[in-house]
């Protein structure tokens, strides 16, 4: 056991330098700004409540396309395919969500642009690491907007569900998310309203029951422990987050965890999913890319 960690010890330098181009820490979480400075900058592009927007169902039940760690370089293949899918979907898909992780380079967000083009106007994300390599949060910020927002959905009977998306790119959410979370969204929106589903989207795990990239895999033991607190006491129904590039399905406190693997196919399992949103359930269908091996 000792050799094999001396060996990967030994490697691991090499899988990062072939991986970031020289970015090494971007391999693990966001290099630059740090999370109070992008949260500031989403903040500034928001109302004061942090609600983005407002998505009108036609119907008590609806359906929202997910994917995560799409790591966009050339081929645009997979990407094509799930949005053929979402545009073809006689459901008729309320939007089209990611988890981060949408390129492998910030000069690829134009590549990406393009072919999520005829979704762009219901597509919402948050960043991943990968995003922010090589300072490239001006970017995301450019073409994407906030990091952090809430969305609602409301239904044709007055119910409504929300949607929480954090930024989580380096590993924490910072000082200022937190507080913003903790008092204007849960104490404040959340207490004062009556949601059918409450939903948090982010990229790196709060928990995860196999964290096989060490400190990549989720937050620090203490602010992990924090937010499921948080999301148990205000009855968060499930927390989405990618980053692994695998699958994870769990429930702690009450509270669903779901990992999403990636959509690109440098994992072991790769694919996107369709959540189902009803008056009572929500629900998760797994699609497996067409070429996985």
């Amino acid at each position: 056991m000792l050799l094999y960690r001396s060996i990967l010890l030994c490697l691991l330098p090499i899988f990062l330098y072939s991986c970031t181009d020289k970015d090494f820490a971007g391999m693990l979480r966001a290099t630059s700004p740090d999370a109070d400075i992008r949260f500031g900058d989403s903040m500034d592009r928001l109302p004061p409540s942090g609600i983005r927007t407002v998505l009108d169902s036609d119907s008590e039940e609806y359906s929202l396309y997910l994917c995560s760690d799409i790591h966009l370089e050339t081929s645009t293949e997979i990407i094509d395919a799930v949005v053929g899918a979402f545009l073809s979907d006689s459901s008729r898909p309320l939007a089209f969500l990611c988890l981060g992780d949408l390129v492998s380079d910030k000069e690829k967000y134009f590549l990406l642009n393009e072919h999520i083009e005829p979704v762009r106007d219901r597509f919402y994300t948050t960043a991943g690491n990968h995003d922010l390599f090589k300072g490239a949060w001006d970017s995301f910020l450019e073409h994407y907007g906030p990091s952090v927002y809430c969305v609602e959905v409301h239904t044709p009977s007055g119910a409504s569900d929300l949607m929480i998306f954090l930024d989580s790119a380096g590993a924490t959410l910072g000082s200022r998310q937190m507080e913003w979370l903790e008092y204007q969204v849960f104490a404040t929106i959340v207490a004062k309203s009556q949601f059918r589903h409450i939903t948090v989207l982010t990229h790196t795990c709060v928990l995860a029951q196999d964290v096989v990239t060490g400190i990549a895999g989720s937050f620090a033991q203490e602010e992990s422990y924090h937010l499921a607190r948080l999301f148990s006491e205000y009855k968060v129904e499930q927390v989405l987050a990618g980053h692994l590039h695998h699958r994870e399905d769990f429930v702690f406190k009450g509270v669903r965890y779901v990992v999403h693997e990636s959509l690109d196919t440098s994992g072991n399992e790769s694919g996107y999913a369709v959540w189902h949103f009803g008056p009572s359930s929500a629900d998760v269908e797994f699609v497996e890319n067409q070429n996985n091996h």
